[in-house]
């Protein structure tokens, strides 16, 4: 997954990206007093040919990346995974 041209994200925990494997479905989370409830975050990230295809068994993330030019904070991943075969 890629980000798309122009998009990023402040290095603020409450700025934030979820990507549910499950449904195919990317949420875009942003402090409470900007908007509520998390809203639809696909526009942030560039749609490639292997959207979404992990297979059974050990897959490798691959993840690239480097601070924002001006922006303060550090940056931050989290990368939470789970058993989708059950």
């Amino acid at each position: 997954m890629r980000a798309m041209t122009g998009s990023s994200l402040p290095a603020d925990p409450q700025y934030s990206l979820s990507f549910d494997l499950a449904t195919r479905q990317v949420w875009a989370y942003v402090p409470p007093e900007i908007w509520p409830v998390p809203r639809p975050g696909r526009p942030a990230v560039a749609h490639l040919p292997a959207w979404f295809m992990l297979l059974r068994g050990v897959n490798t993330l691959t993840l690239a990346g480097q601070p924002l030019a001006g922006a303060s904070g550090s940056p931050r991943l989290v990368v939470e995974a789970f058993d989708a075969w059950v």
